[in-house]
């Protein structure tokens, strides 16, 4: 994707305090892209059954998770889009996210557009496992843990200028939650939540 060409870029000490601001602005994207977590002693799967007879979503706990693990891929997926093309289009979360979350992160994506800040590399998911899953009224809700590395990207303004916050994490613990939507049947994220306990990451 087109960034434009690289210029010269002063050193961080003088950086003005327009981009510390941007920093501050920028950071809350990378917290969101920070987003997902493998615990290295995960909590037992959780499964609950409906009480009334209905056909199931995935028929396993295995299928379950091996669905959150492709709808995670595909919302890091559209999420990297999104910053790497500077916050243009950010609706596209809808096709991988519940319309409240996306919500949520249309405001940051404004802030990229707005300041013209662009992300370059790309993250990965360092891990995933099971949190939870079970059925109730025809929908499917599963949780995971992930740990998303973001450790080789880096954000640019419009000058070319590398405004990557200086104290950011390499790799950052998170639980999402996902409800399964249409038929067949696919999983959006409804949250994405910065794990408060033990780092697993």
């Amino acid at each position: 994707m087109p960034f434009g060409s690289p210029r010269f870029k002063p050193p961080r000490s003088q950086r003005v305090d327009s981009t510390a601001r941007q920093n501050a602005r920028v950071s809350a994207l990378l917290g969101i892209l920070a987003v997902l977590l493998s615990a290295c002693s995960p909590a037992p799967a959780q499964i609950r059954e409906s009480s009334e007879v209905a056909e199931s979503v995935f028929v396993s706990e295995a299928e379950a998770f091996a669905a959150a693990e492709r709808a995670a891929e595909r919302y890091l997926q559209v999420t990297t889009e999104i910053a790497s093309e500077g916050g243009q289009d950010a609706m596209r979360m809808r096709e991988v996210a519940t319309a409240e979350h996306s919500d949520l992160l249309l405001g940051t994506y404004a802030d990229f557009a707005s300041n013209g800040v662009a992300m370059q590399g790309a993250p990965i998911w360092a891990s995933m496992a099971l949190q939870s899953y079970f059925e109730s009224d025809g929908l499917a809700h599963v949780s995971i843990y992930a740990c998303l590395d973001i450790s080789e990207t880096t954000l640019t303004n419009d000058a070319g200028e590398d405004v990557t916050p200086l104290d950011r994490s390499a790799k950052t613990p998170y639980s999402l939650q996902m409800v399964s939507t249409g038929t067949p049947p696919r999983l959006l994220v409804d949250e994405a939540d910065r794990w408060p306990g033990t780092d697993f990451c």
